[in-house]
């Protein structure tokens, strides 16, 4: 599940961009779980838009994390 607040960003099409890159690197890096049966909630709570790279990294990141 994926979730970016209104109360950071009032366009919808900005959250919608912000799902869309948070989706994306989900899709891209969740081989790195290992096993399915996971529920994962994604809440982007930065003020500022960034690129795809850093959240890619930064989802990564937390895959590894929660693998262990």
């Amino acid at each position: 599940m994926v979730s970016v607040p209104k109360r950071y960003f009032k366009r919808a099409v900005k959250r919608n961009l912000l799902k869309r890159r948070l989706r994306e690197s989900y899709r891209l890096q969740k081989g790195l779980l290992g096993t399915p049966g996971h529920d994962i909630l994604f809440v982007y709570n930065a003020a500022e838009i960034v690129d795809f790279a850093v959240i890619y990294k930064e989802v990564g990141d937390y895959l590894v994390k929660l693998s262990k």
